[in-house]
């Protein structure tokens, strides 16, 4: 009995929440019929379900519907209604009615009191940040008048500054003016130190040719004379080897004569004849053997004398070649000195040596303004006189005298000699010592 009873009670509840869902659902329609049906329904279901739990649960229901419908106040009339068709169907669900009712008040303000301190506490925000925001409109402004300040004393200080660029790109412009002008006259004066080198250099290049062909005449002569004094040798040898076989025979024959002498000493007078033509003989003999050794005294002196003439030729060559190294190497040492004028070889070179450099171009710019000022010819001409630097710095020093292929270093005209170190007399060291 009990079992069924619970099973009763579980479906009769289950009734009592769909059909109580389905009321709910209809309440919501605006069709005035329905809403009829509605408030029938309602009663019904109030009547069927008599029991208390049924009935507060209908109750509250129906007042929070009541209290938190916000959507039209005809569907809060409608709840209301319904509640007031139950009450008058029982009036002992009244004090329930008002307690739940109390209940939702209750609740209500204390949610209006929270949302009063809410909306209180939201006022205050407001209100401080309205003061921030006035506070940071006046820093803003005052800002902004400072920055407005210092604009116009940048904008003041900018004109200024374009000013003095304006002026210094003018002066930069003339200075770079007066630069370019003075470019071009080192360029120029370049130019003619390039022309006057390479007129020395074809010069030199004469020179050298010269001495080379006198060195190959030199030496045409020499080997003709080496193949004179062979061929002069071997025929004085020849003569001497035939004065020295007719020298042999004279002796042979003076022996023999000797002999016959010794054989026919005892012959009578008739013999002395042929003795003394055999004397006449031998003294004949004996002038040509003297004469013979006279001949090869003289050859022996004529070669004496062309070894002392191919000696002599040979000094010769030794002082040409001797001088054309000298040459080649004061034409080296002259590229070598005069390099940096050019341009060349300057990183080699230290301060000393380069404020020097510096030093004897503007002195030749000062002397060549001063020359043209003098001949009044225009500023920037880049003529220059050849002897002006030659005779003010020493950079191209006077070509020494040709040397004399036939006489020794010593014997040099103008004092020009050749010294163990390669130096020549009366040369000039390099340029960066003047």
């Amino acid at each position: 009995m009990d079992g069924e009873a619970i099973e009763q009670l579980g479906a009769q509840q289950d009734d009592f929440t769909s059909v109580l869902g389905l009321a709910e659902t209809l309440a919501l329609s605006r069709d005035p019929r329905v809403k009829g049906f509605v408030k029938i329904l309602y009663t019904t279901l109030f009547k069927w379900y008599a029991d208390e739990s049924h009935r507060l649960r209908m109750l509250k229901r129906l007042v929070d519907r009541a209290t938190t419908t916000v959507d039209a106040s005809r569907e809060i009339d409608s709840d209301l209604e319904i509640l007031a068709i139950l009450v008058c169907e029982d009036q002992e669900i009244v004090r329930p009615v008002l307690s739940m009712m109390r209940e939702v008040a209750e609740l209500a303000n204390v949610d209006r009191a929270a949302l009063w301190h809410q909306l209180c506490a939201s006022e205050d925000e407001i209100l401080r940040i309205r003061e921030e925001r006035k506070a940071e409109i006046a820093s803003t402004s005052k800002e902004k008048a400072v920055l407005s300040q210092k604009l116009s004393e940048y904008e003041a200080t900018n004109s200024r500054l374009k000013s003095e660029m304006r002026a210094e790109m003018d002066r930069f412009a003339r200075d770079r003016k007066e630069l370019m002008e003075q470019m071009q006259e080192v360029e120029n004066q370049l130019e003619w130190v390039r022309s006057e080198r390479d007129d020395e250099i074809t010069k030199l290049k004469a020179e050298k040719k010269i001495l080379q062909d006198r060195l190959h005449e030199a030496e045409t002569q020499l080997s003709q004379l080496k193949s004179r004094k062979r061929d002069e040798l071997k025929r004085v040898m020849k003569e001497k080897n035939a004065l020295a076989e007719r020298l042999k025979s004279a002796e042979a024959a003076r022996r023999r004569f000797d002999e016959e002498l010794k054989r026919f000493a005892t012959e009578n007078v008739t013999r002395e004849e042929i003795r003394q033509s055999l004397e006449d003989e031998v003294r004949r003999l004996t002038q040509t053997v003297g004469q013979t050794e006279g001949e090869k005294r003289e050859k022996e002196e004529q070669v004496a004398r062309c070894e002392a003439y191919i000696d002599g030729m040979e000094s010769k060559l030794q002082a040409c070649e001797q001088y054309i190294h000298h040459l080649e190497a004061q034409f080296q040492e002259e590229m070598a000195r005069h390099a940096p004028l050019y341009g060349v070889g300057l990183d080699a070179l230290s301060m000393k040596e380069l404020e020097t450099l510096s030093r004897i171009h503007e002195e030749g710019l000062r002397q060549i303004r001063a020359i043209q000022q003098r001949k009044g010819s225009p500023a920037g001409s880049p003529l220059v006189s050849p002897h002006t630097l030659s005779h003010t710095h020493g950079l191209y020093p006077p070509t020494p005298p040709p040397m004399p292929v036939g006489l020794p270093p010593s014997l040099i005209p103008n004092g020009v000699g050749i010294h163990s170190n390669g130096h020549v007399n009366g040369g000039i060291g390099p340029w960066f010592n003047h």
